[in-house]
């Protein structure tokens, strides 16, 4: 950086330029703001959602086999070998 130099051109020439030069790379950064906003805006949800979670009672395998949740139950459990 020469003396004469100012910040504002120094930090206009290390800005990201727009690789087609028809504002895609500005659209596309404009995008990606309003999904991280909305991101945001869905945090306190997902972590009333998570607490809720985490704070219910937790099922065993018998209980999921009941339910008929296991494609190809395995008597001996994840892990285990055959006797």
């Amino acid at each position: 950086m020469s003396a004469t130099q100012t910040f504002r051109e120094l930090t206009y020439t290390m800005r990201p330029q727009d690789p087609h030069g028809d504002g895609t790379y500005t659209s596309d950064l404009i995008d990606l703001l309003h999904v991280l906003g909305r991101l945001v805006a869905l945090e306190p949800a997902q972590a009333d959602l998570l607490g809720r979670i985490c704070a219910s009672t937790l099922l065993n395998i018998d209980t999921i086999r009941l339910a008929g949740a296991l494609a190809n139950p395995d008597e001996n459990g994840p892990g285990k070998a055959s006797a």
